[in-house]
C-alpha cells in the first residue's frame, strides 16, 4: 500500500518507507521537501535523492529545515515517485528539529 502526501508532484510512500520515516524521525514535510529539492542520481535500479550544502532549493526553506535535512538520502523506485526508504548518511542521529 502507498500513502499519498499531497496532490501536486508529491511522492508515494511504501509501507516500508513510512515505517522508516517514523523510526528515523522524518516528518511528512521533510519527505516532501527532500523530494522537491534534492539532487537525483540513478544508481543500481533506484533513484537516490539527497540534499547537500551546495544544493540550492527551488523554494526558500526555513534554515532549520534545510540544515536538518543536509546529508539525508531518500531512495525512490525508477518511477521517480515511489519512496522505498529514507535515511541520514550520518547513521544514528538524535531527533530532528524540523517538526
Amino acid at each position: 500500500m502507498k500513502q499519498q502526501l499531497s496532490l501536486y508532484r508529491s511522492p508515494c510512500l511504501t509501507n516500508h518507507a513510512f515505517s522508516r520515516m517514523i523510526e528515523r524521525d522524518f516528518s511528512l514535510s521533510d519527505v516532501d521537501f527532500l523530494f522537491q529539492n534534492g539532487r537525483r542520481q540513478k544508481q543500481n535500479n533506484v533513484i537516490k535523492v539527497s540534499l547537500n550544502r551546495q544544493d540550492k532549493p527551488k523554494k526558500k526553506p526555513t534554515r532549520k529545515q534545510f540544515l536538518g535535512l543536509l546529508d539525508s538520502t531518500m531512495v525512490l523506485d525508477l518511477d521517480g515517485r515511489t519512496v522505498i526508504t529514507i535515511y541520514d548518511n550520518y547513521g544514528a542521529q538524535p531527533a530532528r528539529l524540523t517538526h
